[in-house]
């Protein structure tokens, strides 16, 4: 197999697991930040980040894998607080875990909170979650290779963060006549028209940020 797709399944287990966690700590509260959480914030501003405004990806060519006193499959001082930047970054973000006085200046909302894509450049909250996920990776077996890098540089999983909340942009619903939509599908498809009783159709457009799923939007608009 070519190396992008060898990837592909470590890749799919780190979504896994964010998905797991973001599924439980929304479960667990939904009205905003708590202790321990993660949020990024612009390193030279500290002005919080959510989803539109954080550029984030790590330059995999220039990241030292370093080990922890602790011994293999520990992670990278993983419940400090540590700035992780990389060269490429568009911009410099800075990773910061919620503390009590950022609770009582209301600082952090939940658009801010970010978890973590499990690797060996990221820090995990400081709650439960971030022990749910560590104890997973020690249960499937790979947490020395997770934290730690893989021997081999091409299948190390750095890791990254993506936002908790994610609001899209530029929703626009529009109604579409039925004589448009036949129209269409017979121009794009060849399709002949089967049925000529009316029906209600609609046009939907927004904006979202990168690592978001226009799927997912659309499940929730159609659910209500």
């Amino acid at each position: 197999l070519p190396r992008n797709l060898r990837q592909l399944y470590g890749q799919s287990y780190q979504s896994l697991l964010w998905n797991i966690a973001a599924s439980e700590r929304i479960i667990f509260s939904k009205a905003g930040v708590i202790l321990g959480d993660l949020v990024l914030v612009d390193a030279n501003t500290n002005v919080p980040l959510n989803a539109w405004d954080a550029k984030w990806e790590f330059d995999k060519e220039n990241i030292q894998i370093e080990k922890d006193k602790g011994g293999k499959g520990q992670g990278m001082g993983r419940w400090k607080k540590r700035t992780s930047n990389s060269e490429k970054n568009k911009q410099s973000i800075k990773v910061c875990m919620v503390e009590e006085e950022d609770l009582v200046q209301g600082r952090f909302c939940l658009e801010h909170v970010v978890l973590p894509l499990p690797g060996c450049q990221v820090e995990f909250p400081s709650h439960f979650i971030g022990t749910k996920i560590l104890q997973r990776l020690y249960v499937d077996g790979v947490h020395e290779t997770m934290l730690d890098g893989h021997p081999q540089k091409d299948f190390t999983l750095m890791g990254s963060y993506r936002h908790l909340i994610v609001k899209p942009q530029n929703i626009l619903l529009n109604s579409v006549r039925q004589e448009s939509i036949v129209e269409w599908l017979k121009a794009e498809f060849n399709e002949k028209e089967k049925n000529t009783k009316e029906e209600n159709w609609v046009n939907l457009s927004f904006d979202l940020p990168s690592s978001s799923y226009a799927t997912t939007l659309i499940s929730h608009i159609s659910n209500g």
